[in-house]
């Protein structure tokens, strides 16, 4: 389900509980490798980042983890403030690093925001 529909869905208190919640919003429009502005689905990728606050309190989990590209740190840093704003608004202990994958094993030089945050 599309996260801006799962998070706008009514439903039942602790329908939804969980105790781990991963969250890998659409890196697309964050990457540094984006060098073109408008392109298609630019919009709904970058509000995903803000359906956050809306996943956190629907699913009240115990920990977090989320996944996205170095770029939001380095490119989009009011983003990454307001990113780390719906962790602590919701009452969650957070810390992240910027982690090359390649030394994870990972055969391409990547790099990935990792955060893990927990209340």
């Amino acid at each position: 389900m599309d996260v801006h529909a799962f998070a706008s869905m009514k439903s039942a208190p602790n329908e939804h509980r969980v105790d781990i919640l991963h969250l890998s919003p659409p890196c697309k429009f964050f990457s540094p490798c984006k060098t073109i502005r408008g392109c298609a689905n630019d919009e709904a990728n970058e509000a995903a980042l803000f359906c956050i606050d809306a996943m956190l309190k629907k699913c009240r989990p115990r920990i977090i983890t989320l996944e996205q590209t170095f770029g939001l740190i380095e490119r989009f840093p009011l983003h990454f403030n307001a990113l780390i704003h719906q962790f602590t608004a919701n009452g969650f202990s957070i810390s992240w690093q910027v982690m090359s994958f390649q030394n994870r094993g990972l055969a391409q030089s990547r790099r990935r925001l990792i955060i893990v945050a927990a209340w």
